[in-house]
């Protein structure tokens, strides 16, 4: 299964295009993404390049990991309902 999963997730060449295609399908996503590109100019421009690539990166992981924290919350939950429906047959 994880061979299967690698597959069709990490060793798929067409799958960052087709991400990029649909979320360039998402007008809040596109929203979004446009107003964050220009407030990160300008961000950059006051605070120089290298704070705030900084900052960037560091926003980035603590993003990443919240993201992470999120998941592993939701399949938390998942386990415990798929628990508890088995319980109740």
């Amino acid at each position: 299964m994880n061979t299967l999963l690698y597959a069709v997730f990490q060793d798929n060449p067409l799958l960052s295009n087709e991400i990029y295609k649909f979320c360039n399908g998402v007008p809040d996503y596109v929203r979004a993404e446009r107003e964050y590109l220009q407030i990160a100019r300008q961000v950059a421009d006051r605070l120089g390049y290298d704070l705030y690539n900084e900052f960037e990166e560091k926003l980035n992981d603590y993003m990443a990991q919240q993201l992470d924290a999120c998941y592993l919350f939701v399949l938390g939950l998942r386990r415990e309902l798929a628990a508890g429906l088995m319980l109740e047959e």
